[in-house]
C-alpha cells in the first residue's frame, strides 16, 4: 500500500491543510511509501507563488516519480480513452496500484481514471484544495 499525492493535495499540505498533514504523518508512522508524479510535483510549484517552503520540506520525504516520453504517452492516451484532461491525475492513475490511497481535489475525476484502468485504489478527497 501507499500514499499517492496529487497536485492539488500538496497545494493544500503547503497551505496548512491539516487532514493532508494527517494522512502523511500516519503513513509516515505506518512506514507506508509517499508517493507523487513529477507532473504533480510541477503543478504545485507552479501555484506556489515562490512560497515553496514548507513544500520543499514535505517533498523531501515523497518518492517523486518521474514522467518520461513512454510515461507521458501512456497519461494522455488514459487521458483519451477515460475521455478528460489531466495528464498529471492520469499519471498519478498510472502509479496506483490496488490498496493505494490517492489524495485529490477531483474525486470523481481520478475514480474515473482508476476505473478505466481498473485499479482498486481508494480516492480520498482533499478539501479546500482549489488552486487553479
Amino acid at each position: 500500500m501507499a500514499l499517492l499525492l496529487s497536485s492539488a493535495a500538496l497545494v493544500a499540505y503547503r497551505r496548512g491543510d491539516r487532514s493532508v498533514g494527517s494522512l502523511v504523518a500516519v503513513a509516515n508512522r505506518a512506514r507506508t511509501p509517499v508517493l507523487t508524479s513529477a507532473a504533480c510535483v510541477a503543478e504545485a510549484w507552479e501555484a506556489a507563488d515562490g512560497s515553496g517552503g514548507v513544500l520543499g520540506r514535505l517533498l523531501e520525504g515523497v518518492r517523486q516519480e518521474p514522467l518520461d516520453a513512454r510515461g507521458a504517452t501512456a497519461a494522455a492516451e488514459l487521458c483519451e480513452e477515460a475521455d478528460m484532461g489531466g495528464t498529471d491525475l492520469a499519471h498519478l492513475a498510472l502509479l496506483a496500484r490496488h490498496h493505494d490511497k490517492v489524495v485529490v481535489d477531483d474525486v470523481e475525476g481520478m475514480e474515473r481514471l482508476l476505473r478505466t484502468r481498473g485499479t482498486g485504489a481508494q480516492v480520498l478527497a482533499c478539501p479546500g484544495a482549489g488552486f487553479k
